[in-house]
C-alpha cells in the first residue's frame, strides 16, 4: 500500500510503497546510529535514503510505529524516552490522507466531500534532507520566508545537518545561481543558470533545469525527461552515489586528475562533514573545458614567469618545466648545452619536488651548514607545508592546481587570490615564504 488514513498504523517492519514500486518508506537503522523513519530506493537495499524525518532525534528505542490520528495528526510512537515526534503538527486535518508518491514525495492532503484532494497540508518536499530529488526545489517561500536548501549530514552515519549546504540565491537582474556553504562561508558557485546549466558546470543531458521567480516564491529544480529515473541521478549535498568517481574539481571545471591523487571514493555512501561532492553526469569520461588560460591565469603568471628567468639565464635545459605543466604548454628547447660543463642530473620524487645534484667533479661547496638548510627547505612538500601553518584544507587547492614548492615560492598575493584563497590565510603563507627566503 501507499497510503495511510486517519486511525491506521503503520508498524516498526511494515512499508509504504510508491504505486510504481520505486520508492518506500519505513523505519530505517542500516548502518546508521539510532532508528529512523526514511524513505529510500526499492532496489536498493536499503542503501540509498533519499529521505529521513526524524534527523536530529534518532530513535533510541526497540519498538516504533507510525500513527495517524483522527485529527490527521502524523507522529511517530516508540517505547523509547522521549515523546512522540510529530511530522504536521500544525498541518493537519480530520478528513485527510498520507500518500508516498511515484516522485518520492511523502505529502498528507486534505480531501474534498467527493474524494478529491482540496489542498495539500504537508509534504516532505518542502524539507529536503541531503539530497535533491527530481521535482524537489532549491529556495524560498517569500509568503512563509521558508528556505528550502540542502544540508550534508554530519559523519556517514549519523544524518544529522553538518556543516555543508546548498541553497539557491537570486540575482538583483532576475537570474539565480547555486551557492554552496561550509559553516556559512561561500565554498563554491554554479555561475548563472539558464535552461542549459550553468556557468560553472559543463552542459549535461541528463537533466532539465527550471528557474521560478515571482510574488510568492522564487526556487530552482529540475526534471529528467524521457527516461527513468535512477540512484544514479540524483544530487547530493554532501556527495551523488552513482559509478563515477570523481571530485567536484573534475566535475565543474573539466580537469582531470592522476590515480594517485583522486580520492577514493566507495560504492557506500561517505559524508563526512568535511566533503563534500557532486556529480552531474552519468559516466566517468573526462569532460572538456572551454576555459581558456588568459593573462590573469596562475598558470599563464607562471609560464611568463619562467621564460623571463630562461632568457636571463641564457640557460636551456630541454627538461619540461613545472611552470610548463601548470601551463599546458610544451616549450621546444634548443639542446645546445656545451659537453664540458658537467651534465644535471635530474631526480623525480614521488611528491613531484625537483632535487638536481651536480656530477661528481662539480666543486662541492664548503659551508655546510647552510647546505643542510637548504636540503630541508628543497625536501618540504606543500602538504607539510601548509600542516605547518595549520591550512591543511587547503591542501587538495593547490593539488588540484598541480602546485608544489617550487611554483609556490614563485606565488604572489594575486596568484594565491587567483586559486580562492582567503585574505587571511593568503597573508600567513606569504609571510611564511618569506621568514623561509
Amino acid at each position: 500500500m501507499n497510503t495511510m488514513k486517519p486511525g491506521e498504523v503503520l508498524g516498526y517492519s511494515q512499508h509504504l510503497v510508491s504505486n510504481d514500486g520505486e520508492f518506500q518508506l519505513g523505519f530505517n537503522s542500516t548502518d546508521l546510529v539510532g532508528g529512523y523513519l526514511a524513505i529510500w530506493y526499492t532496489n536498493d537495499g536499503y542503501q540509498s535514503k533519499a529521505w529521513i524525518v526524524n534527523r536530529d532525534t534518532p530513535i533510541q528505542a526497540s519498538q516504533a510505529n507510525l500513527t495517524m490520528d483522527v485529527d490527521g495528526l502524523l507522529k511517530i510512537v516508540h517505547d523509547g524516552e522521549g515523546s512522540p515526534i510529530v511530522l504536521n503538527a500544525n498541518e493537519a486535518a480530520p478528513n485527510s490522507i498520507a500518500t508516498l508518491e511515484n516522485s518520492g514525495n511523502f505529502m498528507v492532503k486534505e480531501l474534498d466531500s467527493d474524494g478529491s484532494t482540496k489542498r495539500i497540508l504537508w509534504q516532505s518536499f518542502d524539507h529536503p534532507p541531503d539530497t535533491l530529488l527530481p521535482g524537489m526545489k532549491l529556495g524560498i517561500n517569500l509568503k512563509t520566508q521558508q528556505k528550502w536548501m540542502l544540508t550534508s549530514w554530519l559523519t556517514d552515519r549519523i544524518p544529522a545537518p553538518g556543516g555543508f549546504s546548498l541553497e539557491w540565491e537570486l540575482m538583483e537582474n532576475g537570474t539565480g545561481q547555486l551557492v554552496m556553504r561550509h559553516r556559512g562561508d561561500m565554498y563554491w558557485v554554479s555561475g548563472v543558470g539558464s535552461n542549459s546549466g550553468f556557468e560553472n558546470i559543463p552542459m549535461t543531458i541528463y537533466y532539465n533545469f527550471s528557474y521560478v521567480s515571482n510574488e510568492n516564491e522564487s526556487y530552482f529544480s529540475y526534471s529528467t525527461p524521457g527516461r527513468n529515473f535512477s540512484r544514479n541521478k540524483k544530487m547530493y549535498a554532501d556527495r551523488v552515489e552513482a559509478e563515477s568517481k570523481r571530485s567536484i574539481k573534475d566535475r565543474l571545471n573539466g580537469a582531470s586528475i592522476g590515480d594517485n591523487r583522486r580520492r577514493q571514493l566507495t560504492g557506500k555512501r561517505q559524508r563526512q562533514d568535511d566533503k563534500w561532492e557532486h556529480d552531474l553526469y552519468n559516466n566517468d569520461e573526462h569532460q572538456i573545458s572551454s576555459h581558456k588560460v588568459g593573462a590573469r591565469d596562475l598558470r599563464f603568471k607562471l609560464q611568463k614567469k619562467n621564460l623571463q628567468q630562461v632568457s636571463q639565464s641564457g640557460s636551456l635545459s630541454g627538461v619540461r618545466d613545472l611552470r610548463e605543466k601548470l601551463s599546458g604548454v610544451i616549450n621546444t628547447q634548443p639542446m645546445n648545452i656545451d659537453s664540458s660543463k658537467p651534465k644535471l642530473e635530474i631526480i623525480r620524487p614521488a611528491r613531484k619536488s625537483i632535487v638536481v645534484e651536480a656530477a661528481t667533479d662539480v666543486k662541492k661547496a664548503t659551508n655546510s651548514a647552510p647546505r643542510k638548510k637548504a636540503s630541508q627547505k628543497a625536501g618540504t612538500s606543500v602538504d607539510e607545508f601548509l600542516d605547518s601553518l595549520g591550512l591543511d584544507k587547503y591542501t587538495i587547492t593547490f593539488q588540484a592546481e598541480e602546485v608544489d614548492m617550487t611554483a609556490l615560492i614563485h606565488m604572489t598575493d594575486d596568484d594565491l587570490k587567483a586559486l580562492g584563497i582567503p585574505m587571511g590565510p593568503r597573508k600567513k603563507i606569504l609571510l611564511a615564504l618569506e621568514s623561509r627566503a
